[in-house]
């Protein structure tokens, strides 16, 4: 893979947009991700800029002072990287390190919450992919039992759609991640929402994953402009592949996207064999929910509330299985076993933490002073 379509792929998974500057976006954040070194950026995205398959603009990230250079992908470039990655995704690997296994490095991509250059820079030759021990840890530690089983019934009984709700940082997209990798007789099908999707975005991507697995009724009705028609037809198109269709990070969106999800609520019993996975944030407000409390009584939808860590759990996160009670008291307390804050304190990254939390100065430094006291 050549060093512009490695960039492509970054540019894609570090989901950054003109609403949401992320910092994989800057020259900085390109180098570490495609591994090359800083100074090879901005020749490497020239060559993607003149193609038209990426744009340059000055940005400023939260909690900086000034404006940097950042690169995001144009449409053009947004789908050839979607093709490099279809077409990368499709190759087997084996899996060393959690287990002995072969899988696609789609399916790893999934189970292991790594981006699809990670998994490139941690194979072998051989084609073995070497879990990091990070990510393995992570694994392991994860424990969602209940949570888990809940699933694992759902997929059992008749509901086809399931959303799972969370307060941001919580593990809801790690967790789903896990309970698809035990799906072996199911392909998946996951997309990304943010505040500037739109249902074009999902009926073009549920069409081309149909008509890729030989149901091309959709395909053809999206490209004649007829979406009443793949709107009335789609619930049984989805269900004529067995699939899991994920859509990951709802929270806001337009009103065309509520009534897309408002229409696969009451159109679930249609989905047969296959479902529908929404990872919701808690804090989704009223007028982006989709579905009433009758929807839930009539067992059309069916609903998960994720909590955080318990005590033992969160004290194994943090990396401290010594530190003293009342330390470790005061940060449970804090964040209430919030999984990213737990690993932001484990780190000492107190900058992350004020950007991605509601702590105030005060807390913050509580909390990492709490992190460094040492065990009586």
């Amino acid at each position: 893979m050549t060093v512009n379509e490695k960039i492509l792929l970054h540019l894609k998974d570090c989901r950054s947009s003109r609403e949401n500057l992320t910092p994989g976006a800057t020259q900085e954040g390109i180098a570490r991700g495609v591994d090359i070194r800083r100074s090879h950026v901005p020749r490497a995205v020239k060559k993607l800029i003149s193609e038209g398959n990426a744009e340059e603009i000055k940005g400023r990230l939260p909690g900086k002072a000034r404006k940097v250079k950042m690169y995001l992908l144009t449409e053009p470039g947004m789908r050839i990287a979607r093709e490099i990655s279809e077409e990368m995704e499709k190759e087997k690997v084996m899996i060393r390190g959690v287990e002995e296994t072969e899988m696609t490095i789609r399916e790893a991509r999934l189970a292991f919450e790594m981006t699809s250059l990670e998994i490139l820079r941690n194979l072998t030759p051989e084609g073995v992919l070497e879990i990091p021990e990070e990510v393995e840890e992570e694994i392991e530690f994860l424990d969602r039992k209940e949570e888990l089983s809940e699933m694992r019934d759902w997929v059992n009984q008749d509901t086809g759609l399931l959303v799972i709700y969370s307060p941001e940082g919580f593990g809801k997209t790690r967790m789903a991640r896990r309970f698809l990798k035990t799906l072996r007789k199911s392909d998946i099908y996951w997309e990304d929402l943010s505040e500037n999707h739109s249902t074009y975005e999902i009926f073009q991507g549920i069409s081309e994953y149909l008509a890729k697995r030989g149901r091309k009724r959709s395909s053809e009705l999206f490209e004649d402009g007829d979406i009443d028609g793949l709107l009335s037809s789609l619930p049984d198109e989805m269900a004529s592949v067995r699939s899991v269709y994920v859509f990951d990070n709802y929270f806001h969106l337009g009103e065309d996207i509520v009534d897309f999800f408002s229409y696969l609520a009451k159109s679930s019993k249609r989905l047969k064999n296959s479902r529908v996975l929404v990872l919701a944030r808690e804090a989704t407000p009223s007028y982006c929910r989709f579905y009433t409390k009758d929807s839930v009584e009539r067992e059309l939808v069916r609903e998960i509330h994720l909590r955080g860590l318990d005590e033992e759990n969160s004290k194994l996160l943090l990396g401290r299985p010594d530190i003293d009670e009342e330390s470790f008291r005061r940060v449970y307390l804090l964040t209430k076993g919030c999984p990213l804050y737990l690993k932001l304190i484990r780190d000492g990254d107190a900058e992350e933490l004020k950007r991605r939390s509601r702590f105030t100065n005060p807390e913050i430094k509580l909390l990492m002073f709490s992190r460094d006291v040492k065990a009586k």
